[in-house]
């Protein structure tokens, strides 16, 4: 009679490689999910970034906003560079992971600001944008 010694050991064999192929898949899993986790973060503070940017430009106060926030604008808009942790910082400082960027478009209507807010991160992926506008000054009705 011969021994099933040989036989229970190459099942056991199987049996471990098969639970390390399924720990691997899991693991992968986990670390997907922490990735698209910290993407889904990243994309709903650059939507709030972008709606205050927006607020304060449509209010007419952009200005004073973007000195609050470390930054400069001008006549053609303006960046706000944020860090990993999302505070501002200075636009040319290499710790800069995100870009708030402010750009006024011409719209061809007398009296209509309008503008393109973009968030993305430093190296290009843009994670949210939006147009904003304002009326310049009152309008008077003409009958």
């Amino acid at each position: 009679m011969r021994s099933k010694a040989p036989l229970m050991m190459m099942e056991q064999i199987i049996m471990l490689l098969v639970f390390a192929l399924a720990a691997v898949l899991c693991l992968q899993a986990f670390v997907l999910s922490q990735d698209i986790s910290q993407q889904s973060i990243s994309r709903d503070r650059a939507v709030i970034e972008a709606q205050n940017a927006a607020e304060a430009m449509k209010s007419g106060r952009e200005d004073t906003y973007f000195e609050e926030m470390k930054a400069r604008i001008d006549d053609n808009g303006g960046v706000i560079a944020y860090d990993a942790d999302w505070n501002p910082v200075d636009p040319s400082d290499e710790s800069a992971s995100f870009l708030l960027t402010l750009s006024y478009t011409d719209n061809g209507q007398d009296y209509l600001c309008t503008a393109d807010i973009a968030v993305s991160t430093s190296d290009g992926e843009e994670l949210f944008e939006l147009k904003a506008a304002r009326q310049e000054q009152e309008v008077e009705d003409r009958e």
